[in-house]
């Protein structure tokens, strides 16, 4: 199964706020669509990350360990996508400048 970087934010905004409705609100969607990525990555691993009441949700055992490593892999994915980005904008790296030597006869 694959596991969508959408997925793990919505666990983690779940697990902040007790609530797949805050949960939404604070992500910008639709709460259903928090309980269906949720529900879809609880069936594809095989196991309930959230236990779900009248007043909002609770993470489970497995819920927990769930969410420290998803924190885990979305910090690390942010640090790459900010590292790379630095690179690509040349704000760090190399710059190698040559000259041919058959330019240089005369002009230097």
């Amino acid at each position: 199964m694959a596991i969508d970087l959408r997925q793990l934010r919505y666990v983690i905004a779940a697990a902040e706020h007790g609530s797949f409705r805050q949960a939404a609100a604070s992500l910008g969607v639709e709460v259903s669509a928090i309980s269906r990525g949720i529900r879809d990555l609880e069936d594809g691993i095989g196991a309930s990350l959230f236990s779900r009441h009248s007043g909002g949700v609770r993470l489970t055992p497995a819920g927990e360990l769930f969410l420290t490593r998803a924190r885990n892999v979305v910090t690390e994915l942010e640090t790459a996508e900010r590292d790379v980005g630095v690179i690509g904008r040349g704000e760090r790296g190399r710059v190698r400048i040559g000259i041919y030597s058959s330019l240089t006869s005369g002009f230097l």
